[in-house]
């Protein structure tokens, strides 16, 4: 049974999208695996993994180094939650003053883009708020 040239050249474009398409999952994937690294960094305890990973210490440079640089992952955990905290006082007191120039339409798309945003960002962190 022979192909025809039709046959062959659907065959190369499936080929071809399903690549595209493999390619595109998977740089999605690993953007996202970066993304949630970079992100763990403001946690102290995502902060702390990564600077004994970095500098490839052994158990006992962990244990000595741990009491030192706890204090830190600390400090850069709270200042990214302080920072939060403003962050949503901040579009909270814009929503605030923007809202009776809006229409209903427009307050309605404002307040289901908030909830969504909310929801994901509730998502993401597995449910914590």
């Amino acid at each position: 049974m022979t192909m025809t040239r039709n046959q062959l050249i659907l065959v190369g474009l499936l080929v071809l999208l399903t690549g595209f398409v493999g390619g595109w999952l998977a740089h999605r994937s690993l953007t996202r695996q970066h993304i949630h690294r970079v992100a763990e960094l403001r946690r102290a305890g995502g902060f702390e993994q990564h600077f004994f990973r970095l500098i490839q210490a052994n158990a006992a440079q962990r244990d000595s180094l741990q009491p030192l640089v706890a204090p830190y992952a600390a400090r850069i955990d709270s200042l990214h939650r302080g920072f939060e905290a403003e962050r949503r006082a901040i579009i909270r007191q814009m929503h605030q003053e923007v809202q009776p120039m809006l229409t209903v339409q427009q307050q309605q798309r404002l307040e289901h883009f908030a909830k969504r945003f909310r929801r994901h960002k509730k998502h993401r962190r597995g449910g914590k708020k």
